[in-house]
């Protein structure tokens, strides 16, 4: 015979638990994902277009991070086997405050410089090359375009309806599903695995426009990395899709480097990105004039030892178009002359 304490445990085992607090949820979540405050990574990206099985173009994204300091070094084949772009973009590096964009693009001359300028003043004028490479499954984009996300961009979002929570399965683990709509009725969902991290491992948003419908999604599979045994992705699938049709998909695969360990302590610096000697620096303000970067410091024009700035790429080209110009000037100036000779005699 059941005593009345066994009824009430086999009563309390039939009574399902009650459901966590859905801000809870998104705040360990956001919690986790800010706690890797420095890293070294590689994302190997690949994008198709279409129900193409062939890429469109490959991206090699090496990321930096360290507290407010983001450092990105991406080589870019587009279309795939073109000849590489090397693109490097950087948050409070070299002079706190400022952010560095420089593109190198292979077998090309022309005007090669880097763009080092106050950040509230690049904001202003759209310039946002800085990619935060802890958004990746956090975002449903593909991540050139993380420079318009931050981490509350979609988990935690402020501007939105009241978000709800159930118990849900995904691929065979347990996990939460949180869906909510924004203010332009866009939906929302997105899946969080409690057992590790807790990590989001399915997002997607859809919405209607002009008579279609529109879904962006990824997909990220985790891994446990380096020493403190972080949970990150080490692949991601992004997916954009109108009228369920695919339009295009980013395959990501990660090389975590390091994870919470120190980092080289010229990460940070245009030596550290192997800017090379005699590039011009735009976006900086100097009354000594136009400013280089020399290998080591950034100079006025002026202390450029002469025979390195000419050794310059761009400059020889401009000498080339100069000296060109001089001795077309000075043949028009001899032949004009030996025709006054000749009408004078």
């Amino acid at each position: 015979m059941f005593s009345f304490s066994m009824l009430c445990l086999l009563f309390a085992a039939d009574k399902p638990t009650p459901l966590p607090n859905v801000y809870a949820i998104e705040r360990q979540v956001l919690q986790y994902r800010r706690s890797i405050q420095r890293g070294h990574m590689v994302f190997k990206q690949k994008t198709f277009i279409g129900g193409n099985d062939k890429p469109a173009h490959e991206r090699v994204s090496t990321f930096w991070f360290e507290g407010d300091k983001f450092r990105s070094d991406v080589v870019i084949h587009n279309p795939v086997g073109a000849d590489p772009v090397r693109e490097v973009s950087c948050r409070n590096c070299e002079r706190e405050g400022h952010v560095v964009w420089y593109i190198e693009e292979k077998g090309k001359e022309g005007i090669i410089k880097l763009h080092l300028q106050k950040e509230q003043e690049a904001r202003k004028q759209g310039i946002q090359p800085v990619i935060d490479p802890r958004l990746l499954g956090m975002t449903a984009a593909s991540v050139p375009n993380f420079t318009k996300y931050h981490l509350e961009s979609y988990v935690g979002k402020h501007d939105r309806q009241e978000p709800t929570v159930q118990r849900d399965r995904w691929k065979g683990k347990d996990c939460w599903q949180i869906d909510y709509r924004d203010m332009r009725d866009t939906s929302y969902r997105y899946y969080v695995d409690p057992e590790r991290g807790p990590s989001v491992i399915y997002l997607k948003v859809s919405w209607d426009y002009q008579g279609h419908h529109y879904m962006d999604s990824v997909e990220a599979t985790l891994q446990q990395f380096g020493p403190s045994k972080i949970w990150f992705p080490q692949s991601c699938v992004y997916q954009q899709e109108m009228d369920g049709k695919l339009l295009e998909k980013e395959v990501v695969d990660v090389e975590v480097i390091s994870l919470k360990e120190p980092l080289d302590s010229d990460t940070f610096t245009l030596a550290g990105m192997k800017i090379p000697p005699d590039t011009f620096i735009s976006g900086l303000s100097d009354p000594r004039g136009n400013l280089f970067w020399n290998g080591k410091e950034i100079v006025p024009e002026s202390e450029l030892p002469r025979n390195k700035y000419t050794s310059n790429p761009t400059t020889q080209r401009w000498m080339l178009i100069g000296n060109a110009i001089f001795f077309a000037v000075l043949a028009v100036y001899l032949l004009w002359r030996y025709w006054r000779q000749r009408k004078t005699v």
